[in-house]
């Protein structure tokens, strides 16, 4: 395994991570850690991959010791393959990273935007119905 296949597939691997917190229902989600909710990476990890993707997609000039077209290229398979057939659970689970990786290749993250819009039930419905009002509330699709 190269250094490039190796670094895609744990990107993937880190980023595809659905969020334990979903398994509560939404009045006890702001206590998930009380209940051992938690993914299984830190979030520093998670924000620092997701960083490197957007390096990766909109600065690939930068590394000028790699194969030409390898770093974008990188970022669009990384990005195409944590939102494929992403449910709403993915996409909250994604929500403070969403504009790295829409940063890390614009075209690509919105194909996978379209596609979830298509698909009957759609995910996004699903997600929105998440969000809650007051002091503990939250949406999961600011980014």
């Amino acid at each position: 395994m190269n250094t490039w296949t190796g670094y895609l597939q744990a990107t993937v691997a880190v980023l595809r991570q659905n969020d334990p917190q979903f398994e509560l229902p939404t009045k006890e989600r702001y206590a998930a850690r009380l209940h051992g909710k938690v993914l299984p990476h830190s979030q520093l990890l998670r924000e620092g991959l997701a960083e490197s993707l957007a390096l990766l997609g909109s600065h690939p000039q930068a590394l000028t010791s790699c194969t030409l077209g390898k770093a974008e290229s990188t970022a669009i398979r990384a990005v195409r393959q944590i939102l494929a057939d992403a449910d709403w659970v993915q996409w909250a689970s994604l929500d403070d990273l969403l504009p790295l990786l829409a940063e890390a290749t614009p075209v690509e993250f919105i194909s996978a935007v379209e596609r979830t819009l298509r698909n009957d039930p759609c995910p996004f419905n699903e997600l929105l119905a998440q969000e809650s009002g007051g002091v503990l509330g939250h949406t999961y699709m600011s980014g």
